[in-house]
């Protein structure tokens, strides 16, 4: 996914705010399209580069806390300017 420059009509999201309707390729090569998970909470954060210092930091809480973050019907997802596919 490439980021795109805010502007009056793509605004800048706010806490709380309905994401867009957004498609990606996964690590494992599906795609996942963001409505799919309707009804669902979801925890979409950006990072800029896999396998980075404060990147894996970031990605170990989010694993770390994926018990208690699932238990409230909701998904982690992380997304970077990285190629698709393992790391």
């Amino acid at each position: 996914m490439t980021a795109r420059k805010m502007t009056k009509t793509n605004p800048a999201l706010k806490e709380g705010d309905a994401a867009p309707d957004i498609q990606l390729q996964t690590d494992t090569g599906d795609t996942l399209r963001l409505s799919s998970l309707r009804g669902k909470n979801v925890v979409l954060y950006f990072y800029p580069r896999a396998s980075t210092p404060g990147c894996t930091v970031e990605a170990c809480e989010f694993r770390d806390a994926s018990r208690a973050i699932s238990s409230r019907d909701a998904v982690i997802i992380g997304v970077s300017p990285d190629d698709a596919g393992p790391q």
